[in-house]
């Protein structure tokens, strides 16, 4: 019982890790895009 119990908390904060990441890798490419021109770091954004 308690092992599933972990692996399901194991695999919840897995999820919301990777959301967390997701978000913040989108907003810091939003940030440092403010800072520097993304477009010529990666040479794959055209905005």
């Amino acid at each position: 019982m308690s092992n599933e119990v972990s692996t399901k908390k194991l695999i919840v904060g897995t999820i919301s890790l990777l959301c967390a990441v997701i978000f913040f890798g989108g907003f810091a490419k939003d940030l440092w895009g403010g800072i520097f021109d993304y477009s010529k770091l990666t040479g794959q954004f055209p905005e």
